[in-house]
């Protein structure tokens, strides 16, 4: 949560300095070389700040820390260590330079010759002009352009573009909190429609199982009925066919027993075989 606020006050201080650079590019025509060597120090030194506040933000959305910020703070602080070192040094030169003029300067009074006055002279502006150049040096280096302060009409300017550019995210965020009421009203409209009609298809899934499964009880009975009715007759076929054969068979044994006894309505035969000769046998 810490990160997520931390970054959210990086992204707001970015869009400032946007705005700022926007409004300090309004610049005029006839603006003197001091003014355009301040502002481009300044332009210098906001570029080196988004810099920063672009890196930090990347380090947040990437692992949650911040050591961007820190290493620049780091190296602010070592920055200020140095200048402050700088001015020691030159506080140092400037003692060195009075003192080497004042010892030059006896020398030159307690020389009695022209040439020793000339040598001591020469060596006096030599070391003058090296510690001057020096002094010029860190002081370029030292050198710090004072702010220009803003004028009214440009604070107004800048605070007209933060307010539009807080009014359009606002905007923004209330259209996109709109927009997403407006999505989930309507999806839950759907799921719920789309809901009703999966129940409505369940229950007549459901009726019409019921139906079928007392249909199937139903028509099981009947297929109980009917293949025990199969059974029943398949064995009933099978002992009336037996006892056809048993008495196809038996009756076939007793007319032939009549035939060759001559009982019953075979009787005739036992005179025509009498009266049949029977075959010599040769």
């Amino acid at each position: 949560m810490d990160a997520l606020l931390f970054a959210v006050i990086l992204e707001v201080a970015l869009l400032q300095m946007k705005i700022l650079e926007t409004s300090a590019s309004r610049r005029e025509l006839n603006a003197s070389k001091a003014a355009d060597q301040a502002r481009e120090k300044l332009a210098r030194d906001r570029k080196l700040v988004t810099d920063i506040f672009k890196g930090t933000l990347v380090q947040l959305a990437e692992n949650g820390e911040w050591y961007s910020l820190k290493q620049s703070v780091d190296s602010f602080n070592n920055d200020k260590l140095h200048l402050e070192l700088i001015k020691a040094r030159n506080d140092q030169l400037k003692r060195s330079l009075k003192d080497v003029s004042g010892e030059l300067q006896n020398q030159d009074r307690n020389y009695t010759m022209e040439d020793g006055a000339y040598n001591a002279n020469v060596q006096l502006k030599y070391a003058d002009k090296l510690l001057n150049a020096q002094m010029e040096s860190l002081k370029m280096k030292l050198e710090v352009t004072p702010a220009v302060v803003p004028s009214v009409q440009h604070e107004h300017c800048v605070h007209s573009e933060l307010q539009r550019a807080f009014e359009l995210q606002i905007k923004e965020k209330e259209d996109l909190l709109e927009y997403w009421q407006k999505k989930y009203i309507e999806d839950i409209a759907d799921i719920s429609e789309r809901l009703k009609e999966q129940k409505e298809k369940y229950q007549s899934t459901a009726t019409r199982r019921k139906e079928l499964e007392d249909l199937y009880a139903l028509h099981q009975g009947e297929m109980r009925g009917w293949l025990n009715f199969k059974r029943e007759r398949a064995a009933r076929l099978a002992r009336e066919e037996h006892a056809r054969q048993a008495a196809t068979r038996i009756q076939a044994w007793w007319r032939g027993v009549m035939v060759r006894r001559c009982f019953g309505a075979f009787r005739y035969l036992r005179n025509s075989k009498k009266g049949t000769p029977k075959p010599k046998k040769k």
